[in-house]
């Protein structure tokens, strides 16, 4: 059962995790106007709330996580509270 509040699209594209002066590469494999879901090695050492930079349109989206497993998460964005 689909849990979402709003259709994701399949993305693939390369992004940056940033807080506290660290930067940390991540894949952006789906993505929607709430969330995304983001790969990444090390997601542990990454604190709930971050900011998501997105090469392709240079945006930086503050959101938090939502769910987390090895080497991935779930992400909302922030501008939807």
């Amino acid at each position: 059962m689909e849990m979402r509040g709003a259709t994701r699209f399949n993305v693939l594209g390369a992004g940056t995790i940033e807080f506290d002066g660290a930067e940390i590469n991540c894949v952006v494999h789906d993505m929607s106007i709430l969330g995304a879901a983001l790969e990444v090695s090390g997601s542990r050492n990454i604190p709930d709330h971050f900011t998501l930079a997105l090469r392709a349109d240079r945006q930086r989206i503050p959101c938090h996580i939502v769910w987390r497993k090895e080497g991935r998460m779930g992400v909302e964005f922030d501008w939807v509270a």
